[in-house]
């Protein structure tokens, strides 16, 4: 699932997946995330592995969090033009299923 927006903005995300966020004025550009999930204290068969990667314009990434994280922030310089992607992959059956996953991102 793909979702793209422009910046600056603040937007939702429920399961795994990319949301883009296309660049329209050059300079520092900040990603401020936050996931919740089900674990371990609210009854689920495991803890979550959700890494969060984000990367500028599909290239190497400039953040990789740890497996689990529940916040993130990270930022990049970006032109006019460019798309930073905030990545969300796990591979624990349990992150993988229906609106298990839900995340907040802001763009700024």
């Amino acid at each position: 699932m793909a979702n793209s927006i422009t910046e600056p903005a603040v937007c939702s995300l429920e399961g795994l997946g990319t949301i883009s966020c296309h660049v329209l004025v050059a300079g520092s550009k900040n990603v401020k995330g936050k996931l919740t999930f089900p674990d371990l204290i609210t009854g689920a068969a495991a803890n979550s592995q959700i890494v969060v990667t984000m990367n500028l314009n599909g290239g190497s990434a400039f953040y990789t969090g740890p497996a689990g994280i529940q916040s993130f922030e990270s930022g990049t310089y970006a032109n006019p033009g460019d798309t930073i992607n905030v990545i969300l992959t796990s591979s624990l059956p349990q992150d993988e299923m229906l609106n298990t996953v839900k995340t907040t991102i802001s763009f700024y």
